[in-house]
């Protein structure tokens, strides 16, 4: 496990949450299960660009990031409630 800091805002305050992330390889027509109910299938990797099809229940909200906007403080989905 490698460890990362995260920024977030935390009512309003810019804070930094430090986790461990988990680095897996995978190859084509492997599946991540996370949970119970989510799952990622490997479905193709070509050059620079893998295709990923996303299984999970209409609840669980997915948000697509650039690279840039994973290492902002001010994206949508980073304000905890």
């Amino acid at each position: 496990m490698a460890p990362l800091s995260i920024p977030l805002r935390v009512r309003g305050q810019p804070q930094l949450l430090e986790v461990l992330v988990l680095v897996l390889t995978h190859k084509e027509g492997e599946v991540l299960q996370i949970g119970k109910d989510v799952r990622i299938h490997v479905k193709r990797i070509k050059g620079n660009w893998v295709r990923l099809c996303i299984e999970a229940p209409r609840d669980v909200e997915l948000v697509r990031l650039t690279a840039e906007q994973a290492q902002e403080d001010d994206w949508e989905g980073s304000t905890l409630k």
